[in-house]
């Protein structure tokens, strides 16, 4: 049913839905409730999805996260092939998955333990298969920000310093070091890195429609 006016009341007479009152400005789909196919929520439950979309710098590659599975992994996409195939195996979820915007063959994932929302961050090798963590405290939760324009470090948020509050950070793909850039005492979270790669950009909750 689709209503135009607020006031405008729809009730259910039977099988049918039905107008309590005349409007022009409101359109009613009638159905048939015995002609409908019933489904159970097992039918829903075992509904397969594919979201989230990268593609790699040279873009020969896609990844996407599908829970065929049940839970969300990554699967890799050959563009030239049309092929593909599942990168990970997981009993937790990915909840995030980026390529590089250089390496054609890295891919930075985040992932928690059983659902706890302390996210750790991950970097794959799409071609070896080889995974290496990035951040390594299950005691800490590590939302990701986004990739440096050269590919060679990564932003993130962690409440490693409070609890409370997601510190903007950025870690060094090859070394592994990380540091906090600054102290954000507040509702905080990481965006990314500026264009030219020598600024973190943060963003602040204050409502639903005002970040």
């Amino acid at each position: 049913v689709y209503r135009r006016q607020a006031a405008t009341r729809v009730c259910h007479q039977g099988d049918h839905l039905t107008p309590t009152s005349p409007d022009s400005q409101v359109l009613i789909a009638l159905c048939n409730n015995r002609s409908m196919k019933q489904y159970s929520l097992e039918d829903f439950l075992s509904i397969t999805i594919a979201f989230a979309p990268s593609f790699n710098a040279d873009g020969t590659k896609l990844i996407y996260r599908s829970n065929a599975t049940g839970t969300a992994q990554i699967y890799l996409t050959d563009v030239a092939q049309d092929t593909s195939k599942q990168l990970t195996d997981y009993s937790h979820r990915i909840h995030a998955a980026v390529f590089s915007p250089t390496d054609p063959d890295a891919v930075l994932f985040v992932m928690d333990d059983g659902g706890d929302e302390n996210y750790q961050l991950h970097l794959l090798n799409v071609v070896t298969g080889e995974t290496t963590p990035l951040t390594n405290n299950p005691k800490v939760k590590h939302g990701f920000g986004g990739w440096s324009p050269d590919g060679t470090s990564v932003a993130y948020g962690s409440n490693e310093r409070d609890g409370r509050y997601m510190d903007p950070c950025v870690i060094d793909i090859k070394t592994g070091k990380s540091r906090r850039v600054a102290d954000a005492d507040g509702t905080f979270d990481v965006a990314g890195f500026s264009s030219n790669g020598t600024y973190v950009d943060i963003y602040k909750h204050t409502a639903i429609t005002s970040n």
